[in-house]
Protein backbone atom coordinates (compact mmCIF):
# COMPACT_ATOMS: atom_id res chain seq x y z
CA UNK A 1 0.00 0.00 0.00
CA UNK A 2 1.49 3.38 -1.43
CA UNK A 3 -1.14 5.65 -0.49
CA UNK A 4 -3.76 5.74 2.39
CA UNK A 5 -6.48 8.14 2.41
CA UNK A 6 -8.63 8.54 5.38
CA UNK A 7 -11.72 10.56 6.12
CA UNK A 8 -11.78 10.18 10.12
CA UNK A 9 -15.32 11.86 11.12
CA UNK A 10 -15.97 12.94 12.68
CA UNK A 11 -19.81 11.56 13.26
CA UNK A 12 -22.79 12.70 11.74
CA UNK A 13 -20.98 15.74 10.12
CA UNK A 14 -21.50 14.71 6.63
CA UNK A 15 -18.91 11.41 5.94
CA UNK A 16 -21.12 9.35 4.03
CA UNK A 17 -22.37 12.46 1.60
CA UNK A 18 -18.44 12.59 0.55
CA UNK A 19 -17.89 8.58 0.37
CA UNK A 20 -21.08 8.76 -1.67
CA UNK A 21 -20.14 11.16 -3.92
CA UNK A 22 -16.13 10.56 -4.62
CA UNK A 23 -16.07 6.61 -4.31
CA UNK A 24 -16.79 6.56 -8.12
CA UNK A 25 -13.67 8.40 -8.44
CA UNK A 26 -11.13 6.68 -10.98
CA UNK A 27 -8.08 7.74 -8.84
CA UNK A 28 -9.50 5.90 -5.76
CA UNK A 29 -10.17 2.51 -4.31
CA UNK A 30 -12.88 1.55 -1.95
CA UNK A 31 -13.56 -2.11 -0.02
CA UNK A 32 -17.10 -2.77 0.10
CA UNK A 33 -17.43 -1.88 3.46
CA UNK A 34 -17.29 2.22 4.03
CA UNK A 35 -15.45 1.92 7.72
CA UNK A 36 -13.57 -0.54 8.21
CA UNK A 37 -12.50 0.34 12.07
CA UNK A 38 -8.93 -1.24 12.00
CA UNK A 39 -7.03 1.59 13.64
CA UNK A 40 -9.34 1.95 16.28
CA UNK A 41 -10.16 -2.10 17.09
CA UNK A 42 -6.68 -1.99 17.69
CA UNK A 43 -5.67 1.09 19.30
CA UNK A 44 -8.99 2.63 20.90
CA UNK A 45 -10.97 1.52 24.23
CA UNK A 46 -12.68 -1.36 22.44
CA UNK A 47 -13.04 -3.75 19.49
CA UNK A 48 -15.37 -2.65 16.75
CA UNK A 49 -14.27 -5.87 14.39
CA UNK A 50 -15.51 -8.65 16.79
CA UNK A 51 -16.02 -11.68 15.12
CA UNK A 52 -19.31 -12.21 15.65
CA UNK A 53 -19.62 -8.15 13.61
CA UNK A 54 -17.75 -9.93 10.81
CA UNK A 55 -19.74 -12.99 10.36
CA UNK A 56 -22.87 -11.71 10.49
CA UNK A 57 -21.70 -9.16 7.88
CA UNK A 58 -20.48 -12.08 5.70
CA UNK A 59 -24.02 -13.98 6.07
CA UNK A 60 -25.82 -10.91 4.95
CA UNK A 61 -23.25 -10.98 1.95
CA UNK A 62 -24.37 -14.48 1.40
CA UNK A 63 -28.21 -14.12 1.34
CA UNK A 64 -27.37 -11.09 -1.15
CA UNK A 65 -25.68 -13.21 -3.39
CA UNK A 66 -28.42 -15.66 -3.35
CA UNK A 67 -31.10 -13.61 -4.44
CA UNK A 68 -31.93 -12.39 -7.86
CA UNK A 69 -30.01 -9.24 -9.52
CA UNK A 70 -26.72 -9.59 -9.11
CA UNK A 71 -23.93 -11.23 -12.06
CA UNK A 72 -21.99 -13.79 -10.94
CA UNK A 73 -18.68 -12.31 -11.54
CA UNK A 74 -19.97 -9.10 -8.65
CA UNK A 75 -21.15 -11.87 -6.49
CA UNK A 76 -18.05 -13.87 -6.13
CA UNK A 77 -15.77 -11.00 -5.98
CA UNK A 78 -17.59 -8.92 -3.19
CA UNK A 79 -18.19 -12.86 -1.36
CA UNK A 80 -14.43 -13.45 -1.80
CA UNK A 81 -13.32 -9.79 0.19
CA UNK A 82 -16.44 -10.29 3.09
CA UNK A 83 -14.42 -14.24 3.60
CA UNK A 84 -10.99 -12.49 4.06
CA UNK A 85 -12.66 -9.25 6.32
CA UNK A 86 -14.43 -12.56 8.43
CA UNK A 87 -11.50 -14.88 8.60
CA UNK A 88 -9.14 -12.51 10.27
CA UNK A 89 -6.86 -12.33 12.92
CA UNK A 90 -7.18 -8.52 12.54
CA UNK A 91 -3.85 -7.13 11.88
CA UNK A 92 -1.57 -5.09 9.70
CA UNK A 93 -1.76 -7.93 7.30
CA UNK A 94 -4.99 -8.36 7.67
CA UNK A 95 -5.52 -4.58 6.75
CA UNK A 96 -3.67 -4.75 4.17
CA UNK A 97 -5.56 -7.52 2.35
CA UNK A 98 -8.24 -5.96 2.35
CA UNK A 99 -6.97 -3.65 -0.18
CA UNK A 100 -5.67 -6.52 -2.05
CA UNK A 101 -7.60 -5.37 -5.54
CA UNK A 102 -6.16 -1.59 -5.58
CA UNK A 103 -4.57 -0.21 -7.89
CA UNK A 104 -0.47 0.23 -7.24
CA UNK A 105 -1.24 4.29 -7.76
CA UNK A 106 -4.59 4.07 -6.54
CA UNK A 107 -5.69 5.93 -2.86
CA UNK A 108 -6.81 3.45 -0.82
CA UNK A 109 -9.52 4.75 1.30
CA UNK A 110 -11.19 4.36 4.61
CA UNK A 111 -13.58 6.11 5.38
CA UNK A 112 -14.08 5.70 9.57
CA UNK A 113 -15.12 8.47 12.03
CA UNK A 114 -13.68 6.23 14.85
CA UNK A 115 -10.18 6.86 13.57
CA UNK A 116 -10.53 10.30 15.02
CA UNK A 117 -10.54 9.39 18.31
CA UNK A 118 -7.44 7.60 18.40
CA UNK A 119 -4.63 7.62 21.19
CA UNK A 120 -1.35 9.25 20.65
CA UNK A 121 -0.30 5.62 19.96
CA UNK A 122 -2.69 4.92 17.42
CA UNK A 123 -1.67 7.95 15.49
CA UNK A 124 2.13 6.98 15.15
CA UNK A 125 1.17 3.55 14.11
CA UNK A 126 -1.39 4.90 10.92
CA UNK A 127 1.68 7.77 10.09
CA UNK A 128 3.87 4.39 9.51
CA UNK A 129 0.98 2.67 7.66
CA UNK A 130 1.94 3.76 3.77
CA UNK A 131 4.60 6.55 2.34
CA UNK A 132 2.08 8.76 1.60
CA UNK A 133 -1.41 9.51 3.41
CA UNK A 134 -4.25 11.99 3.66
CA UNK A 135 -6.84 12.87 6.20
CA UNK A 136 -9.94 14.34 5.78
CA UNK A 137 -11.71 15.57 9.13
CA UNK A 138 -15.50 17.40 8.77
CA UNK A 139 -16.44 19.40 11.67
CA UNK A 140 -20.13 20.48 12.42
CA UNK A 141 -21.38 23.18 15.13
CA UNK A 142 -21.05 20.41 18.21
CA UNK A 143 -24.75 20.89 19.77
CA UNK A 144 -26.05 19.98 16.40
CA UNK A 145 -23.78 17.35 15.67
CA UNK A 146 -24.06 15.72 19.23
CA UNK A 147 -28.42 15.92 18.75
CA UNK A 148 -27.85 14.00 15.32
CA UNK A 149 -25.45 12.06 16.89
CA UNK A 150 -28.43 10.90 19.60
CA UNK A 151 -30.94 10.64 17.40
CA UNK A 152 -29.29 8.54 15.00
CA UNK A 153 -27.59 6.08 17.85
CA UNK A 154 -31.13 5.60 18.99
CA UNK A 155 -32.54 4.48 15.77
CA UNK A 156 -29.61 2.40 15.24
CA UNK A 157 -30.16 0.39 18.88
CA UNK A 158 -33.57 0.03 17.86
CA UNK A 159 -34.74 2.70 20.71
CA UNK A 160 -35.74 5.44 18.81
CA UNK A 161 -39.74 5.67 20.14
CA UNK A 162 -37.65 5.29 23.66
CA UNK A 163 -35.86 8.12 22.80
CA UNK A 164 -38.18 10.57 21.91
CA UNK A 165 -39.92 10.27 24.98
CA UNK A 166 -37.17 10.93 27.23
CA UNK A 167 -36.53 13.71 29.57
CA UNK A 168 -34.13 16.04 28.91
CA UNK A 169 -32.02 14.07 32.08
CA UNK A 170 -32.79 10.91 30.48
CA UNK A 171 -31.76 12.31 27.30
CA UNK A 172 -28.44 13.09 28.82
CA UNK A 173 -27.84 10.03 30.53
CA UNK A 174 -28.33 8.13 27.18
CA UNK A 175 -25.75 10.09 25.59
CA UNK A 176 -23.27 9.90 28.83
CA UNK A 177 -23.79 5.86 28.44
CA UNK A 178 -22.94 5.75 25.22
CA UNK A 179 -20.29 8.27 24.87
CA UNK A 180 -21.60 10.28 22.26
CA UNK A 181 -19.82 13.45 23.07
CA UNK A 182 -16.65 12.46 22.56
CA UNK A 183 -16.85 12.31 19.28
CA UNK A 184 -17.35 16.12 19.37
CA UNK A 185 -14.08 16.80 21.17
CA UNK A 186 -12.45 17.93 18.02
CA UNK A 187 -9.92 20.21 19.74
CA UNK A 188 -8.37 17.47 21.13
CA UNK A 189 -8.50 14.70 18.67
CA UNK A 190 -6.93 17.42 16.34
CA UNK A 191 -4.35 18.39 18.24
CA UNK A 192 -3.16 14.56 18.61
CA UNK A 193 -3.56 14.24 14.66
CA UNK A 194 -1.19 17.24 14.37
CA UNK A 195 1.17 16.47 16.51
CA UNK A 196 2.07 13.36 14.30
CA UNK A 197 0.69 14.21 10.62
CA UNK A 198 2.17 17.51 8.61
CA UNK A 199 -1.12 20.32 8.44
CA UNK A 200 -0.34 20.32 4.52
CA UNK A 201 -1.91 16.97 4.74
CA UNK A 202 -5.19 17.55 7.17
CA UNK A 203 -7.90 18.69 5.36
CA UNK A 204 -10.86 20.29 7.85
CA UNK A 205 -14.34 20.77 6.44
CA UNK A 206 -16.83 22.83 7.75
CA UNK A 207 -20.01 20.68 7.42
CA UNK A 208 -22.40 23.31 6.27
CA UNK A 209 -20.09 24.66 3.33
CA UNK A 210 -21.30 20.74 2.47
CA UNK A 211 -25.41 22.05 1.74
CA UNK A 212 -24.40 25.07 0.56
CA UNK A 213 -21.60 24.60 -2.18
CA UNK A 214 -21.03 20.76 -2.78
CA UNK A 215 -19.04 20.93 -6.03
CA UNK A 216 -16.75 22.96 -4.49
CA UNK A 217 -15.82 20.90 -1.01
CA UNK A 218 -15.91 17.94 -3.61
CA UNK A 219 -13.18 19.86 -5.63
CA UNK A 220 -11.46 21.04 -2.47
CA UNK A 221 -11.06 17.11 -1.68
CA UNK A 222 -9.79 16.05 -4.93
CA UNK A 223 -7.39 18.55 -5.46
CA UNK A 224 -6.02 17.69 -1.21
CA UNK A 225 -5.55 14.40 -2.81
CA UNK A 226 -4.38 15.37 -6.29
CA UNK A 227 -6.69 13.18 -8.69
CA UNK A 228 -8.94 13.46 -11.39
CA UNK A 229 -12.62 14.96 -11.29
CA UNK A 230 -15.18 12.82 -9.65
CA UNK A 231 -17.69 12.02 -12.55
CA UNK A 232 -20.97 12.42 -11.01
CA UNK A 233 -24.06 14.66 -11.93
CA UNK A 234 -24.80 18.08 -10.10
CA UNK A 235 -27.72 17.21 -9.22
CA UNK A 236 -25.92 13.60 -7.57
CA UNK A 237 -24.15 16.11 -5.42
CA UNK A 238 -26.90 17.67 -3.71
CA UNK A 239 -28.62 14.98 -2.73
CA UNK A 240 -28.88 14.36 1.33
CA UNK A 241 -27.43 11.00 2.74
CA UNK A 242 -27.51 9.28 6.01
CA UNK A 243 -30.12 11.42 7.34
CA UNK A 244 -30.87 11.19 11.21
CA UNK A 245 -34.73 10.98 12.30
CA UNK A 246 -37.07 14.27 12.39
CA UNK A 247 -37.17 14.32 16.00
CA UNK A 248 -37.41 17.94 18.10
CA UNK A 249 -35.00 18.79 19.89
CA UNK A 250 -35.69 19.81 23.50
CA UNK A 251 -35.11 23.20 25.26
CA UNK A 252 -32.40 22.91 26.89
CA UNK A 253 -30.43 20.61 25.03
CA UNK A 254 -26.60 20.99 25.05
CA UNK A 255 -26.42 22.84 28.55
CA UNK A 256 -24.92 20.32 30.49
CA UNK A 257 -22.15 19.97 27.55
CA UNK A 258 -21.78 24.07 27.30
CA UNK A 259 -18.29 23.76 29.66
CA UNK A 260 -17.04 20.83 26.81
CA UNK A 261 -18.18 22.58 23.91
CA UNK A 262 -16.19 25.90 24.56
CA UNK A 263 -13.39 24.01 25.71
CA UNK A 264 -13.13 22.02 22.53
CA UNK A 265 -13.84 24.82 20.35
CA UNK A 266 -11.35 27.54 22.16
CA UNK A 267 -8.67 24.62 21.29
CA UNK A 268 -9.65 24.31 17.74
CA UNK A 269 -9.36 28.29 17.47
CA UNK A 270 -5.80 27.77 19.07
CA UNK A 271 -4.60 25.47 16.55
CA UNK A 272 -5.84 27.93 13.80
CA UNK A 273 -9.21 26.74 12.82
CA UNK A 274 -10.93 29.89 12.16
CA UNK A 275 -14.07 28.63 11.11
CA UNK A 276 -14.67 27.32 14.60
CA UNK A 277 -14.03 31.17 16.17
CA UNK A 278 -17.84 31.44 16.05
CA UNK A 279 -18.72 28.14 17.66
CA UNK A 280 -16.34 28.86 20.19
CA UNK A 281 -18.07 32.41 20.98
CA UNK A 282 -21.34 30.75 21.33
CA UNK A 283 -20.69 28.39 23.59
CA UNK A 284 -18.49 30.73 25.38
CA UNK A 285 -21.39 33.63 25.73
CA UNK A 286 -24.09 30.93 26.60
CA UNK A 287 -23.48 31.10 30.12
CA UNK A 288 -22.73 34.76 30.23
CA UNK A 289 -26.33 34.87 28.98
CA UNK A 290 -28.03 33.30 31.28
CA UNK A 291 -26.49 34.59 34.19
CA UNK A 292 -27.86 38.13 32.62
CA UNK A 293 -31.14 36.67 32.24
CA UNK A 294 -31.56 35.73 35.91
CA UNK A 295 -30.06 38.97 36.77
CA UNK A 296 -33.22 40.71 34.91
CA UNK A 297 -35.62 38.47 36.78
CA UNK A 298 -34.25 39.77 40.00
CA UNK A 299 -34.86 42.74 39.36
CA UNK A 300 -38.34 42.69 38.61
Amino acid sequence: MKKLFLCVGAAKTGTTWLYSTIRKNPDLWFTPEKELNYFFSVHGRFDRLTQTIRDKKLERVREWAEGPGSEAAQRETRLDWYRRYAAGPISDAWYRDLFAGAPEDAWACDFSPSTSLLPDAGWEAVMRFAPEIRIVYVLREPEARLWSHAKFHAAYIGKLDEFQNMSLAEMERFINRYSLTEDGDYGSHLSRIYARAPRENVLLIKYDRIAKNPREVLLEVEEHLGVRRTPIRLQRLAERVNVSEDVKRPKGFGEAYRQQFAREMDSLVEQGVEFARPWAELHSRRPIARLRRAARRLRI
